[in-house]
C-alpha cells in the first residue's frame, strides 16, 4: 500500500521542517493541523517530538518558539514569510514593509547590537526581549520595535522610560 500526503499535510510537513522547532499550538494556529495530523508525521516523516514541541534535527531550539510567537501574533496580516539566518530567525512581510525577528537575552545586548547593525538588507526589527530593561542597554541603528513573549507586548522607549506600546 501507498501512502498519499495530503496538500495539508504537506503544507504541515514544510512548515515544521522551514522553522525546524514549533509548538503544536503555533502549528495548530498557523496551518490548522489537527492532533490526529501531527501524530501522523512525527510516525512518517523525521520529525521528533518532545511532548508539545515537533522538530527537526537532534534538538529543539527553543528560541524559534519565541521568535514564532510574532509571527503568530501577526499572522493576519503576513503576506509571506520565512526562516532567516543569524543575527534573525524570522523575516517577514505585511502593509508593503519587511520585518526581522531577533532574540535577545539578558547580557547580549551589546553584542546582539552589534551583529543587528551589520546586517545587510534590514529594514525594520522586532526585538523580543526577556528583561524589558534590555531595551535601555540596546543601541540598534534600524527602525526597531520591542516585545517581550507570552503574550506579545510591545514597548516604547520615552524620555529615557520604558513604557507600553498603545
Amino acid at each position: 500500500m501507498v501512502y498519499v500526503q495530503s496538500d495539508r499535510e504537506k503544507r504541515i510537513i514544510s512548515f515544521i521542517q522551514e522553522y525546524r522547532t514549533v509548538t503544536a499550538r503555533q502549528i495548530k494556529d498557523f496551518t490548522g493541523a489537527s492532533d490526529k495530523l501531527l501524530d501522523r508525521i512525527t510516525h512518517t516523516h523525521r520529525i521528533q517530538k518532545d511532548g508539545d514541541v515537533y522538530y527537526v534535527g537532534h534538538q529543539p531550539d527553543m528560541n524559534m518558539i519565541k521568535a514564532m510567537a510574532v509571527l503568530i501574533h501577526f499572522k493576519k496580516d503576513i503576506e509571506w514569510h520565512l526562516r532567516a539566518d543569524f543575527p534573525f530567525y524570522i523575516t517577514f512581510y505585511m502593509h508593503n514593509k519587511t520585518f526581522d525577528v531577533t532574540l535577545i537575552k539578558s547580557g547580549e545586548e551589546a553584542m546582539m547590537s552589534a551583529a543587528i547593525n551589520r546586517a545587510q538588507h534590514v529594514e525594520r526589527i522586532i526585538a523580543a526581549v526577556e528583561d524589558i530593561n534590555s531595551i535601555k542597554q540596546l543601541d540598534i541603528n534600524i527602525p526597531v520595535r520591542y516585545c517581550t513573549i507570552d503574550p506579545v507586548t510591545f514597548y516604547v522607549m520615552r524620555n529615557g522610560n520604558i513604557e507600553t506600546e498603545q
